[in-house]
């Protein structure tokens, strides 16, 4: 499905030493490159469009943490190349093992036995809800930062957390503009004749609660990260809010301010 929807640029209000550069330019760009290729080498290619922005100790950072991925190994086996579904949900979980690893890990060498952040990483990464396709619908994203959230609530203090958060920001982002994109179509050409006028407003209702949920666990997750002391998964952060849209080009942004229709 074509997702051709015109920008609209809003006031993100990120205050970080720099920022408004950076903002600008993330403002032109999509997808979070930074959170994505901690995990998989497959967005390298646009990479240093996301590093280039960053303070030079920031890029170091952030690029030596990156170093271990090289040489991390996933206990969750990635197929050596995914055709189906499922095989397409295993390479997810290696990639989100490898992902955690990479930002969290306090070595960059391989050790001879599991630490206790890859032991947590491949078992939360196996457990983990993961979709195969959101299919441009909230339920996907909505699904997956579900079980983040449960798991960040279970367990207080692992040190999982600031990937999850990510995560969650990353999630709750592309299920606000999956939300958005689908409120004006539940009642679009194609439903006729299926659903008479209840069903499609109940369905219109179904994505704008689900807009506003994704929206306001959003802007929650964006509050706690504000509080972080890593300067790299504060970047990682900045770019995921900063960026033009995570996942449909829908033009407005979760944490501005403003009634949705």
């Amino acid at each position: 499905m074509t997702r051709a929807i015109a920008v609209v640029l809003v006031t993100l209000g990120i205050a970080s030493p720099g920022q408004d550069e950076r903002a600008a330019a993330w403002a032109r760009m999509h997808g979070g490159t930074l959170f994505l290729a901690l995990g998989s080498k497959s967005f390298d290619a646009q990479l240093g469009d996301s590093t280039n922005l960053l303070a030079p100790d920031v890029r170091v950072a952030y690029e030596g943490r990156l170093v271990r991925r090289r040489t991390y190994r996933p206990t969750n086996v990635m197929p050596s190349m995914a055709r189906s579904p499922e095989e397409c949900v295993l390479a997810a979980r290696g990639e989100q093992e490898t992902a955690m690893v990479v930002l969290l890990a306090q070595s960059q060498g391989p050790a001879s036995a599991p630490s206790a952040l890859q032991r947590e990483a491949a078992a939360y990464a196996r457990n983990a809800t993961l979709a195969y396709e959101w299919e441009g619908y909230p339920d996907g994203p909505l699904s997956e930062a579900k079980f983040a959230n449960d798991y960040l609530a279970a367990h207080e203090h692992t040190v999982l957390r600031p990937y999850l958060e990510l995560f969650l920001l990353d999630r709750y982002r592309a299920a606000f503009e999956a939300a958005v994109y689908e409120i004006p179509l539940a009642g679009a050409e194609g439903h006729k004749g299926f659903d008479g006028p209840t069903a499609v407003a109940q369905r219109a209702a179904g994505y704008a609660a689900a807009q506003r949920l994704a929206a306001a666990k959003y802007r929650e997750v964006w509050t706690r990260l504000a509080t972080t002391t890593d300067p790299v998964v504060r970047a990682i952060a900045d770019e995921i809010d900063g960026v033009a849209f995570i996942y449909l080009n829908v033009g407005v942004h979760p944490r501005h301010i403003g009634t949705m229709r």
